[in-house]
């Protein structure tokens, strides 16, 4: 399959193509890419943290055996059911074991049991591992770039029917302004948000999210948060990004 983009990214997440055992999930927004992969793998696996079915792995890991990627695509289960075997990388570190895993299903030497799932950073159009998974049959590639506006209107709206509360359209307006450099920095503002308004099991009733509302909660907080979390991605300090993101 080639790279995905637009509606083709949504459809494919919403619903995995089960002949595909192999996934990158990859560009700037980290919390894109990690919100993206962690719907794919819970299709895979619901419980991210089972000890048997979900498998997380780093660079370091393939630096001497580069074969243990595509050894761990193909291991049973030991309770049944799929594998998620994830894989986040620092970049082209990961290009050698994927090449290994992909050319293994090409050529039908690989039965994978279960899911390979890679997590990467920025991906140039030169990159080794992008066009790898772009130009496989075998494997799916899946952009992750800055949100757009709509799409933190679809994002802020969704969250705030699900509590049973509506936005003012300058207060919304403002909120779009404000988020969209980092999937998970946005996430993490607009819950925010919707917990100063309280949850609607301890409201009498629907509530409206205000333009002194998103004034108050925001507006300080959002550019150290993103300036954070982008820094943290940079450096590859995944603790620090985990708390910019939280």
């Amino acid at each position: 399959m080639t790279a995905l983009k637009g509606k083709a990214v949504e459809a494919f997440i919403a619903r995995r193509d089960p002949d595909i055992r192999a996934i990158l999930v990859y560009g700037p927004d980290q919390g894109l890419v990690r919100e993206r992969a962690d719907r794919i793998a819970r299709q895979v696996s619901p419980d991210l943290k089972d000890p048997f079915n979900a498998i997380e792995l780093a660079d370091g890991d393939l630096k001497s055996e580069p074969s243990r990627l595509a050894d761990e695509a193909v291991q049973l289960s030991m309770t049944g059911g799929e594998r998620i075997v994830r894989l986040r990388t620092a970049g082209e570190t990961a290009a050698p074991a994927a090449r290994l895993l992909v050319a293994g299903i090409e050529s039908g030497r690989l039965k994978p049991t279960g899911v390979v799932l890679i997590e990467a950073g920025d991906l140039g159009k030169a990159s080794g591992l992008r066009k790898l998974f772009e130009g496989s049959k075998a494997a799916v590639a899946i952009p992750s770039y800055a949100d757009a506006p709509g799409d933190i209107r679809a994002l802020a709206l969704a969250a705030a029917r699900a509590e049973d509360l509506k936005f003012d359209d300058d207060a919304l307006e403002l909120l779009v302004t404000l988020l969209g450099e980092d999937r998970g920095v946005s996430r993490s503002e607009i819950d925010k948000l919707i917990l100063f308004k309280g949850p609607k099991s301890l409201r009498p009733g629907p509530a409206t999210i205000s333009l002194e509302d998103v004034r108050l909660m925001l507006v300080d907080t959002v550019a150290d948060a993103a300036g954070e979390a982008a820094a943290a991605a940079a450096d590859g300090a995944s603790a620090r990004l985990a708390r910019a993101l939280h």
